[in-house]
């Protein structure tokens, strides 16, 4: 639940000195809510005291010792932060090492996973093409449909030219339409006869809405790899800076809080009324 919370990347420092870093800002953030919480009067002696049953814990003892592990984790904190500004552009490198690592393989991972999906789609289709079947008669019937219909309007056209006046050229090229569609008709005509005669021999893979979806999106993640391999974000310097603006931010935040928590506790500006 602490590294959903609080974020962790050990993997990411080659010599640790970010990973004590992010645990002792854990124990920080930790420890200084809990002496805010204790000098605000929100702590409950008795009540603390009858849970423990072992010793008594009154707030007199509790917050000065909750001040005192503050004080002691903030200056092991500061002395961690420093060691680490002097070996970050170590650690920053083998982050983007690591990181682009990951990518590559989640990248890699899909694109196996997706080539098993589009195997097994086709494995499927083997074994069952109606639905295959189905949506190429769609596909063909529809085709002569929209063929016969442009013939027909062509032909119209033609018996009323009188009417409307075609000059002898545009009455050609509707003939040549007319030619050309027919030609078009007849070879759909002949899918379709020979996908109603021989389904099995007619019918491809890609026929099959699954198998197209799952192509579809094999292709999709194998062209997301291929950019991936060519780009490598953490050469650009406003990748660069907004890691290293969010690293300060990380470790700024725990030591301020830590700082308010020991000012509270002594009462010392603003805290001191």
């Amino acid at each position: 639940m602490l590294q959903i919370i609080f974020g962790d990347d050990e993997h990411t420092a080659a010599d640790g000195s970010y990973a004590r870093v992010m645990k002792t800002r854990k124990w920080l953030y930790l420890s200084s809510a809990a002496s805010l919480i204790i000098s605000m009067g929100f702590y409950d002696a008795s009540s603390t005291t009858a849970l423990v049953k072992v010793i008594k814990l009154p707030t007199s003892l509790v917050a000065p010792a909750m001040a005192y592990a503050v004080t002691y984790l903030l200056l092991q904190y500061i002395f961690l932060v420093g060691q680490l500004i002097s070996t970050y552009d170590i650690v920053l490198n083998d982050r983007f090492i690591f990181r682009r690592a990951d990518e590559l393989a989640s990248a890699t991972e899909r694109v196996k996973d997706n080539r098993l999906q589009l195997n097994a789609a086709i494995a499927q289709f083997n074994i069952d093409n109606r639905s295959a079947f189905e949506s190429r008669e769609r596909e063909l019937t529809s085709s002569l449909t929209g063929v016969e219909s442009q013939i027909e309007s062509a032909e119209d056209a033609i018996a009323s030219s009188d009417v409307i006046k075609f000059s002898e050229d545009q009455i050609q090229k509707l003939r040549y339409d007319i030619a050309r569609l027919n030609a078009m008709r007849a070879v759909s005509s002949q899918n379709l006869h020979k996908l109603r005669e021989d389904r099995a021999k007619e019918l491809l893979p890609e026929h099959d809405s699954n198998v197209r979806m799952a192509q579809s999106t094999l292709e999709e993640s194998e062209r997301a790899f291929a950019v991936l391999q060519h780009q490598v974000p953490s050469q650009r310097r406003g990748y660069q800076l907004a890691e290293r603006l969010i690293d300060f931010s990380r470790i700024t935040i725990p030591a301020l809080s830590a700082i308010a928590a020991l000012l509270h506790f002594w009462q010392i500006w603003p805290f001191n009324g």
